[in-house]
């Protein structure tokens, strides 16, 4: 198991006052794999030109019975752990039987280049979907360290969204309302750092490694 404590997270720099992944990678076929893998944002700092709003990623059933977020800034190196790690045990288990919801929330703590990466994937998401924000969500853990434009060009490419699009619009956060949006629910949670895990509302406690802390909250959610 691995554990997120507190103190081994990406803390965030406080300012002022129906799809499964494996389908989902599946259906995008060889090609999306390797390269990897509404309104389209504008690339204008303009407040007019923002998008506001748009639907929460997820992966599982619309009906499922529980409902799981974590909050992820896709830079942070125990997010890449968890996405990698922990992520594909839990989705395996419980999101593709179709018990659990898992909810993608935007927590970018590492400065302005998270915001962009941020941006950078819901792009994708308002061009070309939910399930090529997931595979665009993939490749940037994947090339963690390599996060920037060049990235974006080429995994924008690779599940059929618009390299400059993408790229603009992560340069000019165009979705930054949608972004803080989650940012602000973060913080109204209680939320500090990232990975961090809500299962039907409530923080997941680490303490006894983040598997199988996660694993105790949705059995005792699917239990109640």
């Amino acid at each position: 198991n691995h554990t997120y404590p507190p103190d081994d997270c990406c803390q965030q720099r406080m300012p002022d006052p129906d799809i499964s992944r494996r389908s989902v990678l599946g259906g995008l076929g060889g090609t999306a794999l390797t390269a990897l893998a509404g309104c389209v944002g504008g690339g204008s700092d303009e407040p007019g030109n923002k998008v506001q709003s748009l639907p929460t990623p997820v992966l599982g059933a619309a009906d499922a019975s529980v409902t799981m977020a974590v909050f992820e800034d896709f830079r942070c190196s125990h997010c890449k752990d968890f996405s990698e790690q922990i992520a594909p045990g839990i989705i395996s288990d419980y999101v593709d039987s179709g018990q659990v919801r898992y909810e993608h929330r935007d927590f970018p703590v590492l400065g302005e280049a998270s915001a962009q990466a941020a941006n950078a994937a819901r792009a994708v998401q308002d061009e070309a979907g939910n399930e090529a924000f997931w595979a665009f969500s993939e490749r940037l853990f994947a090339e963690q360290s390599a996060i920037g434009v060049e990235l974006y060009e080429s995994a924008a490419d690779g599940v059929g969204a618009t390299p400059d699009t993408v790229v603009s619009d992560a340069m000019a956060q165009t979705y930054q309302p949608v972004i803080d949006a989650d940012s602000q629910l973060a913080r109204d949670k209680g939320v500090r750092g990232t990975p961090t895990v809500m299962v039907e509302g409530a923080l997941v406690d680490p303490a006894n490694g983040f598997d199988a802390s996660i694993r105790t909250a949705l059995d005792a959610a699917l239990e109640a």
